[in-house]
């Protein structure tokens, strides 16, 4: 695991593949988390001979101090998919790599990466969205306004403390008896205990990184930009089966149905046991087999 930072301030960490790396995999992280908790995962990548990239999403990542962490400055949604496409160049540029790019986001993450494949599909050749949902008209229009309406009367540094409770008490309604506020992340209460332990998760975000998200959902969701993908792409949904945001706005299931009927012949729908983190902490690796046999067959299909 090695820690970067490009010439235009984005910071991430990126783990060499032991071998010339079979393709380059652009990992995207989700909210309030950082991409170092993705260690066991990506160096098991690593060791299968992947070259793994992961930028830190705007006030995200250890490097920002504690009383900033969560809010995104001026980043919009459109620079924040830039700059994830932008930091995967420069280390393709600083490192000579020129294996083949898949495109891999967890929960927002997973957004970001079918931003990043509707732009740039024909030169990726798969994407994985992990721990994703299919957000309804209504809660995208209603989460648009409360931004909008919070953020002009308190400006985009404050925290969405309100917006956040109930997007993320929504989650935990969902889990029978739970026991802290972050058991929608995982029924591993190690899991849980070490997200909440660690100081760059679980922070309130500002209501300028809900702005972004709001902003780009419409953009995916509204005004259907995942219709620019080629419909022969390769797509990969991996989920908890016991994941609450999968069950969200108009449920990934639907979305499944739907891309069928809209003619896309490529996809995959896999589903672990698990709530919505399946890859942090200490991921099962074995069960995560079909993962990295999708993976392989990209490598033969490319």
């Amino acid at each position: 695991m090695i820690n970067f930072q490009t010439p235009q301030g984005v910071h991430g960490i990126h783990w060499p593949s032991t071998q010339p790396p079979k393709a380059h995999i652009l990992l995207i992280h989700g909210m309030v988390e950082h991409a170092a908790r993705y260690q066991t995962w990506a160096q098991h990548l690593a060791d299968l001979g992947y070259w793994v990239t992961a930028s830190h999403l705007p006030g995200h990542g250890p490097h920002i101090p504690a009383d900033q962490r969560g809010h995104t400055g001026l980043a919009t949604w459109s620079s924040l998919v830039s700059d994830q496409w932008d930091s995967l160049q420069q280390q393709r540029q600083d490192h000579l790599i020129d294996a083949p790019v898949i495109i891999m986001g967890h929960s927002m993450g997973s957004f970001i990466a079918l931003a990043l494949t509707a732009r740039y599909a024909s030169q990726c050749i798969g994407s994985v969205l992990i721990g994703s949902s299919y957000e309804s008209w209504i809660n995208i229009t209603s989460g648009r306004l409360l931004t909008a309406g919070f953020q002009a009367l308190m400006g985009p540094a404050s925290p969405a403390r309100l917006i956040h409770k109930i997007i993320f008490n929504g989650f935990n309604r969902a889990i029978p008896s739970p026991i802290t506020e972050y058991d929608w992340i995982s029924d591993n209460k190690d899991h849980v205990r070490d997200y909440q332990q660690d100081p760059c998760c679980g922070m309130t975000p500002s209501l300028a990184l809900y702005r972004c998200l709001f902003e780009g959902l419409h953009d995916l969701f509204i005004t259907q930009r995942f219709l620019d993908i080629p419909r022969n792409y390769p797509l990969c949904w991996l989920s908890g089966q016991d994941d609450p945001m999968r069950h969200t706005g108009r449920g990934l299931d639907r979305f499944m149905q739907q891309l069928t009927h809209l003619g896309f012949s490529s996809i995959r729908y896999l589903q672990l046991a698990g709530r919505h983190e399946v890859l942090q902490f200490q991921p099962p690796l074995d069960q995560l087999q079909p993962l990295t046999d999708w993976l392989a067959d990209r490598i033969k299909g490319s």
